[in-house]
């Protein structure tokens, strides 16, 4: 027994031998197509055979309809997670990955009314990805599952981007402290850690910057762990910190010439 999906242009096997009661259960495979049609041939003679004598139509359990694939997303932003599913079937896994399909983590797991268009309002996380999807399938029987067509952006509210890449500031310098935002409320909190981002000295608090920059006196605190963290006063999930350790020194790199020094005479040429 074999079916169709393209109006009999490929074939693929529901069963490759069974016995001949004039029956079988078949479970429909989740696939999408209105070009449908079973094949049932004799297994010892494959010139006898019949096929249903018209097409049919095969609709998935689960379509995820957004996000779907293309857009571009703000991190801690609500999105909306849309899909279409069986009438009375409303037990629903949402789920999102980050990395193209990889690895998977729940949103929510529930019950939902619609009664076959259901829907979802999804506090998008505060990370940085291009390669991300969603996922819904059936609690009940995982099978009927869909993810996005494509992937999507994920583009977090702020990111830090001075310093971030390591580096050394004297005690008593200036340093810019710079980020890039989206879709934030341009009141800020600033602090800082020299221990790893185990705790934190606040800089500024409940600010309004609208240059995107900062211009701190580095304190008298020596160390090689520290981080700079930048975050919405009015929505704390909108947050970045320093990718990597920068050090705070207790005295500014210094040159020194010691030859010649004065007092020197010297023959020209």
């Amino acid at each position: 027994i074999d079916y169709s999906a393209d109006n009999g242009a490929t074939w693929v096997s529901i069963i490759n031998s069974t016995n001949n009661s004039g029956t079988y259960v078949w479970t429909i495979p989740n696939i999408t197509t209105t070009q449908a049609l079973v094949r049932v041939m004799d297994f010892g003679n494959s010139a006898t055979y019949d096929v249903s004598n018209a097409i049919f139509t095969i609709n998935p359990g689960v379509v995820v309809t957004a996000p779907n694939g293309g857009e571009n997303l703000n991190g801690c932003t609500v999105t909306t997670i849309a899909w279409t599913g069986e009438p009375g079937t409303n037990n629903y896994t949402l789920q999102y990955s980050t990395n193209g399909g990889s690895t998977w983590n729940t949103i929510v797991n529930q019950s939902f009314s619609g009664g076959s268009n259901y829907s979802y309002n999804w506090t998008l996380p505060n990370t940085s990805s291009n390669f991300c999807l969603v996922k819904v399938y059936n609690s009940s029987n995982t099978s009927k599952v869909d993810q996005s067509d494509a992937v999507f952006n994920i583009v977090p509210a702020i990111t830090v981007t001075n310093p971030n890449n390591g580096g050394s500031y004297a005690v008593g310098s200036i340093l810019n402290i710079t980020w890039a935002s989206v879709g934030v409320s341009n009141f800020y909190n600033i602090d800082y850690s020299t221990n790893g981002g185990a705790t934190w000295t606040n800089i500024v608090f409940n600010t309004n910057i609208l240059t995107n920059s900062y211009s701190w006196t580095v304190p008298n605190t020596p160390s090689v762990n520290c981080y700079i963290r930048v975050t919405d006063y009015n929505a704390a999930c909108k947050t970045d910190q320093s990718d990597a350790l920068f050090t705070i020194s207790s005295s500014p790199a210094s040159i020194t010439v010691t030859s010649p020094n004065g007092g020197e005479n010297w023959v020209v040429c």
